[in-house]
């Protein structure tokens, strides 16, 4: 079966932006429009499986494909994998048939070092005073371990991000390496992840040199 469905963001749009929406990500994507429902796996922009059907045809693999690419509008519904899910997503295409033979890798293949996996996370989040550790993509949180709204803490996350980086660069000091937010409730720490980005949320108490040091780590 397909991984656990915790929606992340919709898009109404042709398939080629979802998939530009996706360049440098592992998406699942639900289908909907034209009277039908459908899947779509990809990988970095590439599709890997496919999948619609409605009162007339149950289209799989490549017929799927080419069907949704000639639609020149529908609803996507988008989940971000993890590696895990990655895995179990590919084991589930293949089962129906819905892999597409041209485009689809092998598992052993893939390049899941560019996928944050929990462990990741839990190696940053043993850390003294941690709260909250998470992966997350404009806005959108991809892995998270600890305790917290994580969706909305995300979105707060990008806005620092994207406010951050614009700093950066007003002052000409270089790309934004990692920000730091302290305040007598707690402290944030904002750093990229590969295609991804990660914020620390802890307590007053924790160690922020040892925190960073972790995200050198994982880096």
């Amino acid at each position: 079966m397909l991984p656990e469905w915790r929606s992340l963001a919709h898009m109404q749009c042709p398939l080629s932006e979802l998939l530009e929406f996706g360049a440098q990500l592992t998406i699942g994507a639900k289908i909907s429009g034209f009277g039908g429902v459908g899947y779509l796996l990809a990988d970095k922009g590439a599709p890997i499986g496919a999948h619609f059907s409605d009162d007339f045809r149950n289209l799989k693999g490549n017929e799927a494909l080419e069907y949704i690419q000639e639609r020149p509008l529908l609803e996507y519904e988008i989940r971000i994998y993890t590696a895990d899910e990655m895995n179990q997503a590919i084991n589930h295409c293949a089962a129906q048939g819905w892999m597409i033979p041209d485009s689809s890798p092998r598992r052993d293949t893939i390049d899941t070092d560019t996928l944050v996996t929990e462990e990741t996370l839990l190696s940053i989040a043993k850390q003294r005073g941690v709260i909250v550790v998470s992966a997350f993509f404009e806005g959108f949180p991809v892995q998270s371990v600890g305790i917290g709204d994580f969706e909305y803490e995300a979105a707060i996350a990008e806005d620092l991000l994207r406010a951050g980086n614009k700093i950066s660069e007003d002052l000409g000091i270089g790309p934004l390496d990692q920000m730091i937010i302290e305040t007598p409730k707690g402290k944030y720490l904002i750093a990229p992840y590969r295609d991804l980005s990660l914020f620390v949320h802890t307590t007053p108490e924790a160690h922020l040199g040892m925190i960073r040091l972790a995200l050198k780590g994982i880096q």
